[in-house]
């Protein structure tokens, strides 16, 4: 446990909150308590959120939705990062965030995996690969993906800003990118 961090679980979601007394929270959200972006020392507080259950963070997506919610509230701005499945969940509670307050909300999305449900890209992850084969053996994860997908490519509200990262040798990334709606996107000469 770091210095000043405190932890907890909330359902599938390992919580750590690193409190610097700051206007500004960013949420990492990653498939990993010990992902890279926790030995960055951000001038911000920060929450990192880890999906043990590896669902893209769309189980009991509403309780951690209402637990970001409640913590927002004392930020002038909340910006969002993750990478990959982490990507998907910034962009999805960086959504669901936006739309339920007035506050500026930032998403930070490197390579992320948008479309959960019907993703025709043949996308080659083995986390995304196992996803699908437990969504058709529950009703309630396929209706949870279904949610995701609506959610990550609707329009997105006035007070939501989001940017995605990603290499232009990626043709898998290419395509999930294009489609969040009104996304800045960045591309470097990459694969990954």
């Amino acid at each position: 446990n770091r210095e000043g961090a405190e932890r907890h679980v909330l359902s599938c979601y390992d919580i750590e909150f690193r409190r610097n007394h700051k206007n500004v929270l960013i949420i990492l959200f990653s498939h990993s308590p010990n992902h890279h972006f926790k030995s960055i020392k951000f001038s911000a507080d920060v929450l990192s959120i880890a999906d043990t259950a590896d669902t893209y963070f769309t189980r009991d997506a509403e309780i951690l939705s209402a637990h970001l919610l409640n913590l927002v509230s004392d930020y002038d701005q909340v910006i969002a990062i993750g990478g990959s499945k982490g990507g998907h969940g910034a962009l999805y509670h960086a959504m669901l965030l936006a739309r339920a307050t007035e506050k500026p909300v930032r998403a930070l999305a490197f390579s992320p995996v948008v479309v959960l449900h019907d993703n025709k890209n043949e996308l080659p992850y083995t986390s995304y690969q196992r996803l699908m084969e437990e969504a058709q053996a529950s009703e309630q994860l396929a209706a949870d993906l279904r949610v995701a997908t609506e959610v990550v490519t609707s329009v997105p509200p006035r007070n939501l800003a989001v940017f995605c990262i990603l290499g232009s040798g990626n043709r898998f990334d290419c395509v999930e990118v294009l489609r969040i709606q009104g996304a800045h996107i960045f591309t470097l000469p990459m694969r990954h």
